[in-house]
C-alpha cells in the first residue's frame, strides 16, 4: 500500500507528515491503538508492554546516536524538534478517544514524557554542532551546549527555556491540565486521566526555578528536562494515577518545553 493510501486509512490521518521515522511515530501509535481496541485480558497487557518496550528502545537509540555524532543526530532525528507539535496533537487525540482502553490511555503521559526527553536530546546536539562551526573543539562545544541555559539566560534561542526566574514563563495550556475548572482539565478528566491538582498560583512557584534536583539526563532548562523542587509549603494535591487517591504535597515537578514550563504536584 502506498504512503498516501496508508495515511488516508490511519486513525490520525492529519498527522501523517511524520509517518516513517518519528519517535514512536503517529503510525506506530496508531498501530498500537488498533491492537488495543481489539484486545482482551492478557493480550491487552501485551500491547502496552510492546508499546513501552518500543518506546524505550527507540529512546536509547536516539541517545546513542546523538552522543556519538551531532551530525548523524541532526540528520536522523532533527525532525523531532521541528515536528513536536504533531506528536503533541497525536497524544491529545488519543487521550480523548473513548474507543481506547483506559490502561492504554494511562500510558500516554509516560510516552509524552519520553518524547519530550528525546526532543531535548536532539536540541542539545544541534547546539553542539553550532558551537563547533564557530571554531570550538568538540568537547568544549558539548559542554557549552549542556550549560546553554546559564550561558544565554534564555535569550536568542528558541530551543532553550533557561532555568532562571527572570526568563521562564508558565506554559498555560499544559498548566491548565492541573487546574480544575479549565477546559484542559475537563478534557483530561473526561479521558479518564487522574491529574494532580495545583492549588496555588503557578506564577508564585517560579521563584524557585533552577534550585531543585534534575530528573533524568537532560540539563535543567532545556526542552524535555524535568526538575523536582520541594517548595516548603503545600502547593496542591498529588493524585495517584492508578488509584485516584489524593495527597497534599509540598513537592512539584517542573516540566520544561519550548513554550515555557508547567508545574505538576508530585508524590510527597
Amino acid at each position: 500500500m502506498d504512503r498516501e493510501n496508508r495515511c488516508s486509512l490511519a486513525h490520525f490521518a492529519m498527522e501523517c507528515v511524520v509517518v516513517e521515522n518519528n519517535y514512536l511515530s503517529v503510525n506506530q501509535f496508531d498501530n498500537f491503538a488498533q491492537r488495543a481496541r481489539k484486545c482482551e485480558g492478557e493480550s491487552c497487557r501485551q500491547v502496552i508492554k510492546d508499546m513501552v518496550n518500543t518506546n524505550v528502545q527507540q529512546q536509547e537509540e536516539i541517545k546513542e546516536v546523538c552522543s556519538r555524532s551531532p551530525e548523524q543526530c541532526q540528520q536522523k532525528y532533527g525532525y523531532l524538534v521541528e515536528q513536536w507539535d504533531v506528536f503533541d496533537r497525536t497524544i491529545r487525540h488519543m487521550a480523548k478517544d473513548d474507543t481506547l482502553p483506559s490502561e492504554f490511555k494511562g500510558y500516554l503521559s509516560a510516552a509524552y514524557t519520553l518524547g519530550m526527553e528525546a526532543e531535548g536530546t536532539v536540541a542539545q546536539q544541534k547546539w553542539t554542532k553550532r558551537f563547533e562551526s564557530m571554531g570550538f573543539d568538540k568537547e568544549t562545544a558539548g559542554m557549552m551546549a549542556m550549560t546553554l541555559p546559564a550561558l544565554t539566560n534564555g535569550k536568542g534561542t528558541k530551543q532553550s527555556v533557561g532555568a532562571t526566574k527572570s526568563n521562564v514563563s508558565i506554559n498555560q495550556g499544559q498548566q491548565n491540565k492541573h487546574i480544575p475548572g479549565t477546559n484542559e482539565y475537563k478534557i483530561a478528566s473526561d479521558a479518564g486521566l487522574n491529574k494532580s491538582i495545583i492549588t496555588v498560583s503557578p506564577q508564585t512557584l517560579l521563584q524557585k526555578i533552577g534550585s531543585g534536583q534534575q530528573i533524568g539526563n537532560i540539563p535543567i532548562g532545556t526542552p524535555g528536562s524535568k526538575e523536582r523542587i520541594n517548595y516548603g509549603h503545600v502547593i496542591g494535591n498529588y493524585i495517584d494515577p492508578q488509584t485516584g487517591v489524593s495527597i497534599p504535597t509540598t513537592n512539584g515537578i517542573v516540566h520544561y518545553s519550548k513554550s515555557g514550563v508547567h508545574i505538576v504536584p508530585a508524590r510527597p
